[in-house]
C-alpha cells in the first residue's frame, strides 16, 4: 500500500461534511484513513461546529487529510464546498458518524475501473445503533435495471456508501442546495439520466442511526424533500408520467400525525432482523 505522491491528483476524493460530530468523528476518519486502497484525499468540511469537532480535526495528522472550515450553512452547501475543492476523478461520500470497512474503496474502485459505463455505485450496508449494535443489513439491487425500478419508489442507496464519477457529477449539476435532507436522493435521480447505476452486494459501510436522525421534524423534512425530488424527476422526463403514483406513499406519510409516524418508524426498526433486507425490484 503506497501513499499518493505529494501534489499528485488522487484517484478518489472522499468528501465528508460534519457539524458537531464529536462523538464518532475519530472513528469515522480512522475508518477512511485505514482503507487498504490508499490513493485518495479526505476532504472534511466543518460546517461551523460548536462542540469539540474543530479541536479533534486539528489533532488529526495525515498527508491525505484536508480540513476546511466555514460558518454554519447546512449540510448541502457544505457538501458542495467539499466538492469544489475535491481533485479526484472519483468521488466517495462519507458521513462523520458512519464507518467505512477496510476494503470499501478497493472494491468500489476496482468495479468502476472494470465497468466504465457505470457512473454511480453504492454498496450494501449494516445499520447500527448509537452504541454500535447491528440493527439490520440493507442490500439494494445490484444491477442497473432493478435499481431504476426501485429509485422512483424510494432511495435504495446509503449516502455513505456512494462513489461516483466526477464527470457525471458535473453534468448532473451537483447537490441542489434547496434540499435539506434528501439532497442525495435528488442527485441520484438526476444522475440516473446520465449514467448506469450499480451496487455491490457486500456490506462495506456501517450507517449509524444517531438519535437526531430519528426526530419527527427531520423526518418531516425528509419526506417533503422526497416528494420534491420525485416531482423534479417526473417533470424532467426521467420517469414516465404514470410513475406519479409513487407520490402517494410519502404524501400519505405526511398526513399522519407526527407521533404516530415516529412510533411506526420505531416499530419498524425494532422488528427488523439482521438478515439482509432487499428493496422490491419491481414497481
Amino acid at each position: 500500500m503506497s501513499l499518493p505522491r505529494s501534489g499528485a491528483v488522487p484517484a478518489v476524493s472522499v468528501v465528508m461534511a460534519v457539524y458537531n460530530a464529536e462523538p464518532w468523528l475519530v472513528e469515522a476518519v480512522d475508518s477512511v484513513l485505514g482503507q487498504t486502497f490508499a490513493d485518495f484525499e479526505l476532504v472534511v468540511v466543518d460546517d461551523g461546529s460548536v462542540d469539540a469537532t474543530p479541536e479533534i480535526l486539528r489533532k488529526l495528522h495525515d498527508p491525505r487529510l484536508r480540513v476546511i472550515t466555514q460558518r454554519q450553512l447546512g449540510q448541502t452547501p457544505a457538501l458542495n464546498h467539499g466538492l469544489r475543492v475535491a481533485r479526484g476523478v472519483l468521488i466517495a461520500r462519507m458521513d462523520g458518524d458512519d464507518v467505512a470497512l477496510p476494503e470499501r474503496f478497493a472494491r468500489q474502485v476496482a468495479f468502476l475501473r472494470a465497468h466504465p459505463e457505470v457512473g454511480l455505485l453504492g454498496t450494501a450496508c449494516r445499520e447500527i445503533s448509537a452504541s454500535g449494535e447491528v440493527l439490520r443489513t440493507i442490500t439494494p439491487p445490484s444491477d442497473d435495471r432493478a435499481l431504476r425500478r426501485v429509485l422512483i419508489r424510494t432511495n435504495p442507496f446509503t449516502h455513505s456508501s456512494m462513489m461516483f464519477r466526477r464527470t457525471v457529477l458535473d453534468a448532473s449539476g451537483w447537490y441542489d442546495e434547496r434540499f435539506v435532507v434528501a439532497q442525495d436522493y435528488d442527485l441520484w435521480l438526476r444522475m440516473s439520466r446520465l449514467t448506469r447505476l450499480a451496487s455491490l452486494d457486500e456490506p462495506l459501510v456501517l450507517r449509524r442511526l444517531a438519535p437526531g436522525q430519528l426526530s419527527s421534524a427531520r423526518d418531516t423534512t425528509r419526506i417533503h424533500d422526497e416528494v420534491a425530488a420525485k416531482l423534479k424527476a417526473l417533470r424532467s422526463g426521467t420517469y414516465a408520467p404514470w410513475c406519479a403514483v409513487f407520490l402517494a406513499k410519502p404524501l400519505c406519510a405526511l398526513a399522519l400525525p407526527l407521533a404516530l409516524r415516529r412510533a411506526l418508524r420505531r416499530a419498524i426498526l425494532r422488528g427488523s432482523s439482521p438478515a439482509a433486507i432487499t428493496p422490491p425490484s419491481h414497481p
